[in-house]
């Protein structure tokens, strides 16, 4: 059991450390846009929308709940042993359930709006337009903050482990007083 609680969750933080940073830049790549999508008329915009995000959404999507479920995990499991490591992953957690609840509230209507939209122009469509991109800043901002959390608490759990390590074998040769 011990083996388990030390060795497989460096893999899944790790895991998490790259998808929270795929994360930040599939939501990077949104941000990255805005200026280009602002250029485009109502029939481009549909075009490039209908035609371009739906893998965005379930890569995003997978990644976001993976990262949520190590990040409440891992603090639960090193709660006790490694305090630091323990915050860093619940509060990251907690960011990538803030992600998912912003896009639940916010983006899936405005994805839904967007989806129904054919080549009529829709009165206030820039509204929307912005209102989704405004959404997609912010959890870029969110999920870059989530990575750097999970890089930390990886940094730190790898510390913790050396550290032990170097007392273990000092510990274990002879004469050490």
């Amino acid at each position: 059991m011990k083996h388990i609680l030390t060795k497989k969750p460096a893999v899944f933080l790790a895991l998490s450390i790259v998808l929270s940073g795929l994360t930040s830049g599939l939501s990077f790549a949104h941000v990255l846009e805005i200026p280009g999508k602002h250029q485009l008329d109502f029939v481009e915009f549909i075009h490039v929308h209908h035609g371009f995000y739906g893998g965005y959404a379930v890569f995003g999507g997978v990644a976001w709940i993976f990262c949520l479920m190590t990040g409440l995990v891992y603090g639960f499991i090193f709660r006790n042993k490694i305090p630091r490591v323990s915050l860093l992953c619940f509060i990251a957690g907690l960011i990538f359930f803030t992600c998912l609840s912003m896009y639940f509230f916010f983006l899936l209507p405005y994805n839904s709006q967007i989806a129904d939209w054919d080549r009529v122009e829709i009165q206030g469509w820039q509204r929307v337009r912005n209102n989704w991109e405004l959404c997609h800043s912010i959890i870029f901002v969110f999920s870059t903050i989530a990575f750097l959390l999970f890089l930390k608490a990886g940094f730190q759990h790898q510390k913790y482990h050396h550290l032990n390590a170097s007392i273990g074998a000092y510990s274990a040769t002879p004469n050490n007083g």
